[in-house]
């Protein structure tokens, strides 16, 4: 076994497309400066441990490893059955799904024991790729305390196969977004997704994000509940991805071109489409008008919800940052000043 090991992985947002890339349509997205920062290595202990802001999980390899496989077999028999998958996982249980992976991708049981310490910018559960995000660095961790360093496709296949047992049936975008950094716009049709990498400008440093809380909905009901919809409303849904697609390309043509007006417009027009599929909350609108209202522009960056008034993070634009940093001091909001399209993990970990 090896030394201590630390790094960093970027969070990342979806400034276009969240659940229209579900169905084969583009999205932009972008790896922000929020992070998970990660310290890990050996201990005398023969077990898995993980601190992550303070609370700590402890598992055996074995078990680890027999979870994951338990987990992949459910997964797998809902593909074939064409069945609607679901798994309940308590507390911290996502963890030994994360490292049952990394172990068979790795092909190895450690004899010694791993501790992984976990400390994020923001709060896990807020639609910025955070499980993504820790199973990368997991493997990546692991990989390397094990001197068996994974390579980037083996890292890539860890979290895909993570994100699908958490998810159901993830885009792959935040895998993409993390790993390579930068703002891409990601289009996955019928498993062959395409990547495009677009270049930044100025206004990539005039957005914040406002925390509304963790979503009462988990990612996967989210994405059903909109499926349910445009099902329920299928003679539309030919439209309103169209129209998605219209705001993704008109929002990386803005970002491109300096354009602050058809920005602001596009963000807008987004977040009423997810208002519109149900992936909103009334609470969500209000703040969004009221951005609006101050010559910004807002929407939401993730899955959304469901029920209830959180919705995880707003992604806000507007070109007077003091102004709008004013407002959210005043409102008490929680918020985070971000630039779009930094490096990803692969160039933090100089990989």
């Amino acid at each position: 076994m090896q030394g201590t090991y630390s790094f960093k992985i970027p969070a990342k947002v979806i400034v276009s497309g969240e659940h229209a890339v579900v169905y084969g349509n583009p999205a932009l997205v972008a790896a922000v400066n929020v992070y998970s920062f990660f310290e890990v290595l050996p201990c005398s202990t023969r077990s898995f441990f993980v601190n992550l802001n303070d609370k700590t999980y402890q598992y055996g390899f074995d078990e680890a490893v027999f979870f994951a496989k338990a987990a992949r077999e459910k997964w797998e028999q809902s593909k074939r059955d064409d069945t609607q998958y679901s798994l309940t996982l308590r507390n911290g249980e996502g963890f030994k799904i994360v490292l049952g992976e990394a172990l068979s991708h790795i092909g190895e049981i450690p004899t010694g024991g791993i501790r992984v310490t976990i400390r994020t910018d923001v709060e896990p559960g807020s639609g910025l790729g955070h499980s993504a995000a820790f199973s990368a660095g997991i493997a990546y961790g692991v990989g390397l305390v094990l001197n068996k360093p994974l390579l980037e496709e083996d890292i890539f296949s860890v979290v895909q196969s993570c994100e699908e047992r958490f998810h159901g049936t993830p885009s792959g975008v935040d895998q993409e977004a993390i790993l390579h950094g930068g703002m891409i716009r990601y289009q996955n049709r019928r498993g062959e997704p395409t990547i495009q990498a677009i270049q930044k400008s100025a206004l990539c440093e005039h957005f914040y994000l406002i925390d509304t809380g963790r979503p009462k909905s988990s990612t996967g009901e989210v994405v059903k509940s909109v499926g349910d919809y445009l099902n329920e409303n299928s003679s539309q849904k030919e439209a309103i991805l169209r129209d998605f697609n219209v705001c993704t390309q008109n929002i990386i043509t803005a970002l491109r071109n300096n354009n602050e007006s058809l920005l602001s417009q596009s963000m807008t027009k987004n977040h009423l489409l997810l208002s519109q599929v149900g992936a909103s909350s009334r609470f969500a609108d209000e703040l969004v008008t009221s951005i609006t209202s101050l010559g910004g522009a807002g929407k939401i960056t993730g899955a959304g919800t469901s029920q209830g008034n959180a919705v995880g993070m707003l992604l806000v634009f507007h070109h007077d940052r003091q102004r709008i940093k004013d407002y959210l001091l005043s409102e008490d909001i929680t918020h985070y000043p971000v630039a779009l399209g930094i490096s990803g993990m692969l160039s933090e970990c100089a990989m």
